[in-house]
């Protein structure tokens, strides 16, 4: 919380901040101005508008669009959107006015104009004052726009101009000031002269009007009984009698002096508005007596009014020195606090001569009237040791209590005593009319409160009460004495106690178990004594005979079956309910039924605190409801006036490629500006823009208004697309036809807007023009002939190529069967070269074995021969030294067995079939080429094919080597080989 809330000189000096707020006058019921309480206010910065600071001049043509101004040029707002308006030179503008045929009229520096419409409907800009004779274009700013019965008049500070049927001078380089029209008179002031007064021949002087003379004159205002008000800048308000000229002596008039005065507004038959310099809007009556005075403090951007302007609704424009504000002033419902003043507002509780407000800062109080049941104080003022948050205030037994954040509170010749500090007081029931004791709800579950005996209007702390830890932010007392408590997490608890109500002695517990729709989001709440519980499908109460709770049908038919966050029944016996969007009151007719009422007002739809909602009655027509701002006030009694009716406005027609089709203003056959597109003006699209964009707007300017948007293109749609928020409308790809769109807008208090038409044509795309259609049908025939011709010359050329294919596909089978073919060929003969292939190895295998036998048996011949040799060599070297007859007859024997065992052919034999075997019959093949081979040239030949050197030859045959040359001779000579031939290839040959 911020520190000048909390300092006690802050809320002293709120006696002048509140002087003019909260204060009732007799003459106020004669007025509609609601005099309790700020009104609700809309800012716009120049961020929002993207304009200068500074805004000069408002007004509102019949649609409901308004037009300001502005250091930047015209600026034009639909309540959606802010556009900036050319201008020449981008010229500052001062003046904007509507005249009676509703034409927009602009005053800018050496320019003078009004509005019309381009070919799109776009607002353009078009200047009168560039037909006047070039020695009267210089005539500085337009200040003045005003209409009389002879002309429109423009007025700068040196010139004045009227404009009939054309533009004529009236006055030219004077020194001037403002002008004004009051009861058909336009009058002027007139910086030496004084005030003077305008008709068509010119200027005019007024007996005593020298009296103004040097006085700068900022407002001229008419009284109900004929008189004028007269304000000037710094030396206050002069009263008129059309005679003599005289000091208004009033409590306004000295505001105006102080604050300095820029311009006045009449509101109504007798209450006025000043806009100052200094100090905002000042509100008062034709008696002089201030009504209210709204300021920054109070929530305007900016201390300097330059310009004030009623608007259809009978709400208040202020052009400021920076920014744009909108007052809520014909309303029922008002801001009791500044935003932010006093904090976020919980309760509020009339006792004795004061009210009190809780809130999350603290507790502030004001004098009240009870007699006259009205705020008196003009001081707010905090209730010292309660700062923090504020749950409840109620009064018991002459005292009152307070629910604070910290424990329980007794409030006290303006200060608060702490009773309890045990933390949340949620409420603070009374078991029955006799008992000393309170039960307070808190965090923790519940405490006991008890008169003080010797202090009757005073409370103790007696204990926290065992048995029941449940936080009790809402219970109520049945008629049986049952404490009914509810939790939004955990369902609905019965809490019985003792005799004398000093301690808990049983709990019930209910939840959807015992017919509630759900464990959740239920409360209870108290109607004409009986305790009912709102849940998530109605109201509920229960039936103690089955112990179950049951719908009340009745009730919630009436409220809905929608969740009700708050139910209250004040004193005059209104029976609010809350939803977090919602205030209703139930009411009982002549026979006793309950019907229902919405509370419309906007400014409070929204604005309650959730769970926390709170309605304060001070009386059966006037109520304080708290709010997240602090605390609104509403008055059933106070009669605004009538409110204009909502618009629904076309502003805008874009295709996807954002071409503008339409800009926002319609034009009659005078080409006057109107509402309503007219009747014999429906527009004709080319077909390319067949996909559009429209946009909506609504003469909505507050910001409690929350705009819905309803649209429906006929010839595209069946119906009404239904209420949604965006301004915006797209429609993709129409045909060719004609269409119309229907639009709606609607606020949050569900008023309806007039329903808005559009009519317009997609042209059909010229490729489907009647004339073209003949050629098309006649192309179509020539086309579909030149199809059939071209069909059937290709199907001809299909039949050849399919029976080219047909031969190629052939062609191609038999090569490939042919191809087949080979291959089975190769692969059986690959198949029988393997299987040779095999059989020659195993030939290999054979001849290897047989070759190895072979050689095996030349070997053995040749060593047997050669140990034959050796040992007849031996033996006859034995027979050769021998003596003895008889033994060299055994030897000699011995010798010739060997000899003998030489000369046997069985090793020859077995040789030769071998041999044969191995090398496929050479033996016999030789024997029959040549039959005159021995038997010894065939060994010699078998020897040498065997590859056999000499020394081996020799072995076999038992000779030396040259005897086997003399046989190898001899074996060429048979075989009747020549000297180059070589023997041994001859043999390998055969």
């Amino acid at each position: 919380m911020k520190a000048f809330l909390i300092n006690l000189p802050f809320f002293k000096r709120c006696i002048v901040l509140f002087s003019i707020i909260f204060i009732s006058t007799p003459t106020i019921s004669q007025t509609n101005l609601k005099n309790v309480g700020i009104p609700f206010i809309s800012k716009f910065s120049r961020h929002d508008f993207e304009g200068g600071a500074q805004t000069w001049s408002i007004t509102q043509d019949n649609r409901g669009i308004m037009y300001f101004g502005n250091n930047n040029g015209l600026m034009e707002f639909d309540g959606t959107n802010w556009e900036m308006i050319e201008m020449p030179n981008s010229a500052i503008v001062r003046e904007v006015f509507k005249s009676s045929d509703n034409k927009i009229y602009v005053g800018a520096y050496n320019q003078f104009g009004y509005l019309v419409a381009d070919k799109t409907g776009n607002t353009v800009y078009s200047s009168i004052s560039d037909q006047l004779p070039s020695a009267y274009k210089e005539f500085g700013e337009i200040w003045n726009i005003i209409e009389t019965s002879w002309g429109i008049i423009f007025q700068s500070f040196s010139s004045i101009y009227i404009l009939t049927e054309k533009i004529t001078p009236l006055e030219i380089n004077q020194s001037l000031n403002f002008s004004f029209k009051v009861q058909d008179r336009v009058f002027v002031g007139h910086n030496d002269k004084g005030l003077m007064e305008l008709t068509e021949s010119g200027l005019n002087y007024i007996q005593g009007g020298e009296f103004f003379s040097k006085k700068t004159i900022s407002s001229i205002l008419g009284l109900s009984n004929g008189n004028i008000l007269i304000g000037t800048s710094f030396s206050g308000v002069f009263l008129y009698d059309w005679k003599t000229f005289s000091k208004w002596e009033t409590p306004i008039s000295e505001l105006a002096s102080q604050n300095q005065v820029y311009c006045g507004i009449k509101l109504n038959e007798n209450t006025f508005a000043y806009g100052t310099i200094m100090d905002g809007i000042y509100f008062f009556n034709e008696n002089g007596e201030t009504l209210l005075n709204v300021n920054k403090e109070k929530g305007l951007q900016n201390n300097s009014v330059l310009s004030l302007y009623i608007d259809e609704s009978k709400n208040l424009w202020a052009a400021l020195d920076n920014g744009i504000n909108y007052l809520n002033i014909n309303s029922p419902v008002s801001q009791l606090f500044p935003e932010g003043l006093i904090g976020t507002g919980y309760i509020s509780c009339i006792w004795k001569d004061k009210i009190y407000f809780g809130t999350n800062q603290g507790l502030f109080y004001m004098d009240w009237d009870t007699g006259r049941r009205r705020i008196v104080s003009t001081e707010v003022k905090r209730v010292e040791g309660a700062n923090g948050q504020v749950w409840n205030l109620q009064e018991f037994n002459g005292s009152l209590i307070c629910g604070h954040h910290n424990g329980t509170y007794e409030v006290m010749d303006n200060k608060a005593r702490q009773i309890s500090n045990i933390l949340g007081g949620w409420k603070y029931v009374s078991i029955s009319s006799n008992s000393p004791y309170l039960i307070g709800g808190t965090y923790t579950g519940l405490i006991l409160l008890r008169k003080n005996g010797e202090r009757a209007t005073h409370y103790d702390f007696i204990k926290k009460l065992e048995g029941f830890n449940i936080s009790c932010r809402e219970m109520e007392v049945d008629n049986k004495g049952y404490l009914w408590v509810s939790h939004v997490n955990k369902g609905i608890y019965r809490i019985s106690f003792n005799t004398d109500h000093s301690s808990i002695q049983n709990v019930d517990y209910f939840n959807s178990q015992n017919g509630l729709p759900s464990d959740y989001s239920n409360s209870v709440f108290k109607l004409k004594g009986s305790v009912l519980v709102s849940t998530v499908d109605g109201i509920y109460r229960f039936n103690a005979r089955k112990f179950i709770f049951e719908k009340d049908e009745k009730i919630t038919a009436i409220v809905g079956t929608g969740k009700i966050d708050k139910f209250y029944e004040d004193p005059y016996e209104n029976i609010w309910h809350f939803t977090p969007e919602r205030l209703g009151v139930l009411r009982t007719n002549f026979q006793g039924n309950y019907y229902s009422e919405i509370i419309p007002y906007k400014e409070l739809k929204g604005n309650f605190v959730t769970n926390y909602e709170h309605i304060l009655a001070t009386d059966n027509q006037s109520f304080i409801v708290a709010t997240e701002d602090g605390f609104a006030h509403f008055d059933k009694s106070y009669s605004s006036q009538l409110h204009s009716t909502l618009k629904a406005q076309l502003r805008k027609i874009t295709t996807s490629d954002g071409v503008l089709i339409f800009g926002g203003n319609f034009q009659n056959q005078h080409h006057e500006i109107v509402s309503n597109q007219p009747i014999d003006e429906a527009v004709e699209l080319p077909f390319k823009h067949n996909s559009l964009q429209f946009e909506l707007s609504a003469n909505s300017y507050s910001k409690q208004d929350k705009i819905e948007y309803n649209f429906w293109l006929e010839g595209y749609e069946k119906d009404w697309s239904g209420w949604g928020t965006r301004s915006q409308k797209y429609y993709k790809n129409l045909k060719g036809d004609s269409y119309i769109l229907h639009a709606k807008v609607r606020n949050e208090a569900q008023n309806e807007s007039n329903e808005l038409t559009y009519e317009f044509t997609v042209s059909k795309p010229i490729y489907l023009s009647p004339y073209l259609l003949i050629v098309y049908l006649i192309a179509i025939a020539g086309i579909l002939y030149l199809i059939v011709f071209l069909v059937k010359k290709q199907i001809e050329k299909e039949k050849e190529a399919l029976k080219h294919k047909q031969k190629k596909e052939l062609e191609a089978r038999k090569k490939e069967y042919e191809h087949d073919k080979l291959v089975k060929e190769q692969e059986i003969i690959q198949l029988r070269n393997e299987k040779l292939k095999i059989e020659n190895e195993r030939n290999l295998a054979e001849l290897d074995n047989k070759s190895k036998e072979l050689a095996s048996i030349v070997m053995k011949i040749s060593y047997s021969n050669e140990l034959i040799n050796r040992t007849r060599s031996q033996l006859m070297k034995v027979y050769n030294k021998m003596v003895h007859q008889e033994s060299k007859n055994q030897v000699n024997m011995l010798i010739h067995n060997l000899e003998k065992e030489l000369s046997k052919d069985e090793d020859w034999k077995q040789f030769e079939v071998h041999f044969d075997q191995v090398h496929e019959n050479f033996i016999k093949s030789l024997k029959n080429q040549f039959s005159e081979l021995t038997q010894k040239d065939l060994k010699m030949a078998a020897y040498l094919r065997m590859n056999l050197s000499t020394k081996e030859v020799a072995q076999l045959f038992n000779l030396s080597p040259r005897g086997v040359e003399t046989s190898r001779y001899r074996l060429r000579k048979k075989l009747g080989l020549g000297k180059n031939d070589n023997l041994t290839d001859f043999l390998l040959a055969i």
